[in-house]
């Protein structure tokens, strides 16, 4: 008869859903110390049961002298009792009803409600960590800043486009004497985030404006 333990079930996977990795350990080894004891609690039953169902008809000489030459039987040239053994299986597997299961702790309405809230924090979790759709281009207007003023802001603006899986960046400054046309295209060059740069192309400004292609997006980097 397989014991199952409902109750245990879903409190392991309340403790696994939890999104914070230092709050998952807390759980888990909560949970594993209480599912230890109900285990424990199962098992002592169980061993119980099979005593009583396996000595019922030994207690007598003819059982216990059955018992004795069945154990001592070769069985493809192996002594019986080299391939009996007492087995414990513990994990998690599919369950298929059955009314020879033995349920231990039932799975009640407010504990599945805690477990499926468990599962939609985790799910949210996960989804704050997924790529963003890439974006194929993103463009900042630079015109008339200094470039101690425009640095800083092109610094956040390729974390921000970076974030946003933003595969294309075009920076407009202008052209001017280029001052800030060269300091702009040195320092993207110098970038982590920049895999390559160019001037525009003439529908967008050419050597008014700076196009940088920025590295492949990675949730963890």
């Amino acid at each position: 008869m397989p014991t199952v333990f409902e109750s245990i079930s879903d409190g392991f996977y309340a403790a696994f859903f939890a999104p914070d990795p230092e709050k998952r350990r807390a759980a888990i080894e909560a949970w594993r110390q209480e599912a230890t004891r109900v285990i424990q609690s199962s098992v002592e039953n169980d061993l119980r049961t099979f005593l009583e169902s396996i000595l019922k008809d030994t207690w007598t000489l003819e059982g216990w002298k059955s018992r004795v030459e069945k154990f001592s039987r070769l069985q493809n040239g192996v002594p019986f009792i080299d391939t009996y053994r007492l087995f414990l299986d513990v994990k998690l597997r599919q369950h298929a009803s059955s009314d020879k299961d033995l349920i231990v702790g039932v799975l009640t309405p407010e504990i599945r409600a805690k477990t499926l809230e468990a599962a939609n924090a985790a799910k949210a979790a996960l989804a704050k960590l997924e790529p963003h759709p890439p974006i194929a281009l993103r463009e900042i207007d630079l015109h008339g800043n200094t470039v101690d003023e425009a640095i800083p802001i092109i610094e956040e603006f390729l974390k921000k486009s970076y974030q946003d899986n933003v595969r294309l960046v075009r920076i407009i400054h202008g052209k001017g004497i280029g001052v800030l046309r060269k300091a702009i295209r040195e320092y993207l060059g110098k970038h982590k985030l920049v895999k390559s740069i160019g001037p525009a192309d003439k529908d967008h400004g050419g050597e008014g404006a700076t196009e940088a292609k920025l590295v492949d997006f990675s949730v963890t980097a």
